[in-house]
């Protein structure tokens, strides 16, 4: 696969799985930490 400038952790990702469900499940640990998501409880 050619390289982008996508981060490394997503690159691995792409390089080392090939199925579609694989890709997906292997992404959704690491794009919070890509993406610097901050999961926030609702205010009460």
């Amino acid at each position: 696969m050619a390289h982008s400038n996508l981060p490394e952790a997503i690159q691995n990702i792409l390089d080392r799985y090939k199925e579609p469900d694989a890709v997906f499940s292997a992404l959704v640990g690491v794009l919070g930490e890509v993406l610097q998501c901050v999961s926030k409880a609702p205010a009460k």
